[in-house]
């Protein structure tokens, strides 16, 4: 019988908590009550993991974090980090021993902090759900969901007993039962394949080219994922590459890298582009997007970015023009991550353009900036880091063709 982690604070929300866990064993399925407060004796029923159970996890004693927290000494973030950190060992010791086919959890800010990170480290495709009084949007909510699958449910009320919430636990546990029924019917895990899997970056921008090497590949009968690389898809592409889930990978449009020099809306962390290298999985990797820095409406434009080229993509977002300076720093710092690369590496680089608006004629057109940014990369790069330049745009049919040969003989000779 699948089995579904229910994780509060019992000592606030151990009422709420306990209700939740009954609609998700009407629903025939078994709960594991985990409860990571800090302060308090749970309420409402006996967790099946104790919060002196999560922070022995933690490597930590309840009592002495509480006679810490009381004194002043154990500041209530550390205390939260901690918990969170011991949720994060009791999860993944389920999941491994198979008790543990789903999460839910519910709360507030404290505890969405407590209990995301834990569900984010479990695998991709387990179904989590957050029931939160700050799920609604209105604020920031990426880091509790980082790169995951993770569902957001905002709770309307606050989380005490009412009617209201009644009916939203009431779906609540409709879903996340919904969810792992359908996961635990699967014959084979969300995502595997016998065919060669690849992975692949693409923009709006740069979909033409990279839409051509996708459709060459899946011709041959490879599956291939895209990723949208806004400063999260990138990096949810790294955390799948880590766990060894594609056979190459197709970094077509490494605009993440670039933002992140600049520190613009689309900018990953540091780790960006290391993945593949690290695994020792091969990459064809170009720069597609890399002349677009991704800012906010017209409006709240720089004065220095009010003077560059600007293309309005939509009325939310202006991208202005990569400068060369920014393009030589960002290529020295790919030259960087490629170098340390274990498998093999191919560079393909499109002289007539990196995105749909650098081309001739179009707003953002510099091939300036992209061959200052060419030449720094050629002299950066080891002899290990196979580079190419290719008379083409990178929308262009034979650019697509160029990429999907070269992915297609790098996995091939592996």
């Amino acid at each position: 019988m699948p089995s579904i982690a229910v994780i509060a604070t019992l000592d606030t929300k151990g009422i709420e908590a306990s209700s939740l866990a009954d609609r998700i064993r009407e629903a025939g399925m078994d709960v594991q009550l985990i409860d990571v407060g800090v302060m308090g004796e749970p309420m409402g029923g006996s967790p099946d993991v104790t919060n002196r159970e999560v922070a022995a996890a933690a490597g930590e004693d309840l009592e002495e974090m509480r006679e810490a927290a009381r004194s002043e000494d154990l500041d209530r973030v550390h205390a939260m980090r901690l918990m969170s950190d011991g949720l994060r060992s009791v999860a993944l010791d389920l999941y491994a021993e198979g008790d543990l086919h789903g999460a839910i959890s519910i709360g507030g800010a404290q505890g969405m902090n407590i209990s995301t990170p834990a569900m984010q480290a479990l695998p991709t495709g387990v179904p989590t759900l957050v029931v939160s009084t700050i799920a609604s949007g209105r604020n920031a909510f990426g880091p509790f969901v980082g790169t995951k699958d993770m569902t957001l449910m905002h709770s309307v009320s606050d989380i005490v007993e009412s009617p209201l919430l009644d009916s939203i636990l009431d779906n609540a546990a409709g879903a996340i039962t919904g969810m792992v029924a359908r996961a635990t019917d699967r014959e084979r895990p969300l995502g595997e394949t016998d065919a060669t899997i690849v992975a692949a970056t693409m923009l709006g921008t740069t979909t033409p080219g990279v839409t051509v090497a996708r459709e060459l590949l899946e011709a041959d009968g490879w599956e291939v994922v895209v990723f949208h690389p806004n400063g999260v898809g990138g990096m949810a592409m790294e955390d799948l590459v880590r766990q060894e889930y594609f056979d190459g990978v197709l970094d077509l449009t490494t605009v993440e890298l670039r933002e992140w020099v600049v520190d613009g809306k689309y900018a990953s962390d540091e780790t960006r582009l290391d993945a593949a290298g690290e695994v020792g999985v091969p990459q064809v990797v170009s720069v597609g997007g890399v002349d677009q820095i991704q800012c906010g409406p017209p409006e709240t434009l720089s004065e220095e970015y009010s003077r560059r080229k600007t293309h309005q993509h939509n009325q939310n977002t202006v991208t202005v023009r990569a400068n060369a300076a920014e393009l030589r720093e960002t290529a020295r710092l790919m030259a960087e991550k490629l170098n340390r690369a274990r498998g093999p590496v191919r560079v393909y680089l499109p002289e007539r353009g990196v995105s749909a608006v650098d081309r001739e004629g179009e707003a953002l057109y510099d091939p300036d900036a992209n061959r200052a940014m060419y030449d720094e990369l050629e002299q950066a790069v080891d002899a290990g880091v196979e580079l190419e330049r290719v008379d083409a745009h990178i929308n262009d049919p034979e650019f697509g063709e160029r990429a999907a040969r070269g992915l297609r003989e790098l996995v091939r000779e592996r």
